[in-house]
Parts: structure tokens; C-alpha cells; sequence
């Protein structure tokens, strides 16, 4: 209930907004939807991806598995709590101060951005490492666009000593400001279609390989993630990501914006991980890595929708639409771990100030 809640409510104001045209209530409508986000995800009990192990991580201190950074973070904060709830709430106020300063600076409609995060990024709810570590990569934005490649290196490898997965986000520096065509970047998406579609990544023998990390004492985790593949490919998935990829190329002429044009081949390089990989052994775990490049989709998308709209009614109408894909994708996503038999973790919503609420 909590979830439909959330997202139906940031839908609706992000077309009240859009209305008033006011950039001093848009303001504050960003400040409000990311402090309810923070008390949504601060305040949270025994749900989440995670939350057992991250529990323990914390209140055991039982880490040594977890990156050197966010364990000296674990031990510094217990100096002066051993209350995981004010962790978690101190931990998600630092991520959302962060996202809501990007959508602030980089987005058209914060709130809509705000709601497609919200929507498209649910599955990694409790994922504490890695929300922190994507943190540390949108505050590296600057260093790339000011072209501080020293303190971009510096800032993703601090990223990655909270989760390993950061360093895919290396590349990124050297695709500021990169020219590429149309048609190249349509046929590289095409081909990763047909790749997930045609399951040719699970006939390459990724399970044994896993199998010898493991035996070497540091696949433990791909191993995990390779035991909860869901073996089906997501045709509405797959789709929208085709199709935004191809209108926000269509855009692209129509937008003065490097920013854009960064933000959009950042996207494109998530959807051709996600289209590789969909539906195969690895998909989780590429989907872990691709998480650094999918999360412009709620910047990308929000320029599509201002260019192919004429007036406020078509406007809200393709939003509408939009919005309603988004939001079975969202309890898609949230029901991955049900669908796979295991215990659902995120419903019913339980926090620390009440029961649980189905």
C-alpha cells in the first residue's frame, strides 16, 4: 500500500507542478519527496534486500564479507550508537540529499525524475552499499564534467571499497563529450535485444567459471546471485528501454545540452547491459553493475516527454501512460523474490514507529 502510495502521490504532484509552472514550489516539492523518502527507507524494519545480513553487519559486527569503507563506517558510527534504526535513517538521508541536488540541477520536472527513480529503482531498496556507493558517483558528476579526472578516479575507487560494483562506473569519464551516430548506437541496442532474447549469454559455461572464483574464496556472492536467476525474459522491459532509447536519440537534435547528451549515453550503456543480460544466470548481478547507469533513465525520460507533448493535456496524457508502465514494473520488480519462492521482502511495510501496513 505504502508503495502505491508513494508513487501514485509523486505522480500526481509532479502534474500539479507542471501546471503551476512554478520553480519556487517545484523547490519545495523536491525538498518534501526526499524527506519522505528518507523517513521511507530510514525507517524501515525487517524489509528490504539484505536487511538480515546488513543487520548483523551492524549490530554483530559481523562484516569482514563487506567492503573495507562501509565497515570502518558500521565501526565509527557504533563509537556513538549501536541503534541500527538511526543508521540506516542518518545513511538515507545522506543518499537522498544527494539525489535531490541532482534532480534539482539536472532535471526539467524534479518531482517526475523523482518519481521514476522511486519506480524504477524500488528492487534496490536496502541495498546499503550500493545506494551509498552510487551516491559517491553522482557527487562525481562534477569532477567529469569539469574534467578532474585525478578526484573522479579517487571518488569511484572510494565508491568501490563500499561495493565492488562501482568500478563499472570508471568508463563513464571518457563518454563526457563523445560523438556517436544514430545508427550506431540503434544497432548496438539491437544486437543486445537479440542476445537476451536468444539466451546466448547462459550458453556460455558462466556457472563453472563462478565455481572457480568460488573455490578461490571470493565468488561467494556471484554464486548467491547465480542460485536467483529468473530465467524469463522481461518483454515489457526490454521494450521500454528500446523505445526510449530510440525517442531519446530522436530528442537528442532538439536538445542544446552536453549534460543530456552525456545522461543519454550513460543510459544507453545500462539498457545494453540490461538487454545482454535479461533473462540470463547473470542477470541480477548485471543488473547490480548496469544500476549506475540506469538511474539517468528519470532524467532522460522527463526530456521525452516535454519534446513529443505540444501542450500541458497530450503532456499529462503520455505521462499517464508512462507513469502506468512504470508502476507494474515496480511491483514486478518487488515481487522477483516471491515469484522465485522465496519470502516477500518489502510487503507488508513495517517500520519502526508502527505496525506493519499491508
Amino acid at each position: 500500500m505504502i508503495y502505491s502510495i508513494t508513487a501514485i502521490s509523486f505522480f500526481l504532484l509532479s502534474i500539479y507542478l507542471w501546471r503551476e509552472d512554478s520553480s519556487y514550489k517545484m523547490r519545495y516539492a523536491l525538498v518534501l519527496a526526499m524527506v519522505w523518502l528518507t523517513f521511507h527507507d530510514g525507517l524501515r524494519w525487517e524489509i528490504g534486500t539484505d536487511w538480515i545480513h546488513y543487520y548483523d553487519a551492524f549490530v554483530e559486527d559481523d562484516n569482514e564479507h563487506m567492503g573495507a569503507a562501509y565497515r570502518f563506517i558500521n565501526r565509527c558510527f557504533r563509537l556513538f550508537t549501536d541503534n541500527y534504526s538511526i543508521f540506516i535513517f542518518c545513511f538515507a538521508t545522506f543518499c537522498y540529499c544527494i539525489l535531490g541536488k541532482f534532480l534539482a540541477k539536472y532535471s526539467p520536472n524534479p518531482i517526475m525524475s523523482a518519481c521514476i527513480y522511486y519506480c524504477s529503482m524500488i528492487g534496490l531498496m536496502g541495498s546499503n552499499r550500493q545506494l551509498l556507493a552510487m551516491s559517491i558517483c553522482l557527487l562525481s558528476l562534477n569532477y567529469i564534467f569539469e574534467r578532474k579526472k585525478k578526484y573522479f578516479i579517487l571518488s569511484v575507487l572510494c565508491a568501490t571499497t563500499i561495493h565492488l560494483t562501482a568500478f563499472s562506473f570508471l568508463p563513464a569519464y571518457y563518454l563526457f563529450n563523445l560523438s556517436y551516430r544514430k545508427k550506431t548506437i540503434l544497432l548496438i541496442a539491437g544486437c543486445a535485444f537479440l542476445v537476451g532474447v536468444l539466451h546466448l549469454v547462459n550458453k556460455i559455461p558462466f556457472v563453472e567459471y563462478l565455481a572457480l572464483i568460488d573455490s578461490m574464496g571470493s565468488g561467494t556472492n556471484l554464486a548467491n546471485y547465480v542460485d536467483n536467476f529468473d530465467s524469463s525474459v522481461s518483454v515489457v522491459g526490454s521494450i521500454k528501454r528500446l523505445l526510449f532509447v530510440f525517442l531519446a536519440l530522436y530528442v537528442r537534435d532538439y536538445v542544446n545540452s552536453k549534460e543530456y547528451d552525456f545522461f543519454l549515453l550513460l543510459y544507453v550503456i545500462g539498457c545494453t547491459i540490461y538487454l545482454i543480460f535479461n533473462g540470463s544466470v547473470l542477470q541480477v548481478l548485471a543488473g547490480r553493475g548496469a544500476a549506475y547507469y540506469n538511474i539517468y533513465e528519470c532524467v532522460v525520460v522527463v526530456y521525452i516527454i516535454l519534446h513529443f507533448s505540444a501542450d500541458f493535456f497530450e503532456r499529462q496524457f503520455l505521462w499517464f501512460v508512462l507513469f502506468a508502465i512504470y508502476f507494474y514494473l515496480m511491483w514486478r520488480d518487488m515481487d522477483f523474490y516471491v515469484l522465485m519462492g522465496e519470502e516477500d521482502i518489502y510487503n507488508p511495510y513495517k517500520c519502526v514507529l508502527f505496525e506493519s501496513v499491508e
